[in-house]
């Protein structure tokens, strides 16, 4: 995966290229070592794309409690100050 965005093309585009041999590649314990010109062998793996998909969903749910704690902190902060469920303040003067 690294080796697609470094070169900018897709997995798939990778895929292809491996098995029409347009690149150096060696299959080792079910992942493909790309030999990169720039830099060292590259490790692509058919699963890089559940291992990133798994990663974003538990960033997601830390984030997603981040924002829970710091919404209940900043109601219990601000207290009782008419302010509406989005955060902002309503207008409590009547007008006559």
């Amino acid at each position: 995966m690294d080796y697609a965005t470094k070169n900018g093309v897709s997995l798939s585009t990778l895929r292809r290229y491996i098995k029409a041999d347009k690149i150096k590649h060696h299959l080792e314990n079910g992942r493909y070592l790309i030999w990169d010109e720039n830099a060292s062998a590259l490790i692509v793996s058919d699963d890089s794309g559940a291992n990133l998909i798994k990663k974003l969903q538990e960033e997601n749910a830390e984030l997603k409690t981040l924002v829970a704690f710091y919404e209940e902190h900043l109601f219990k902060t601000s207290g009782n100050d008419s302010s509406n469920e989005n955060g902002l303040r309503e207008n409590t003067e009547s007008s006559l």
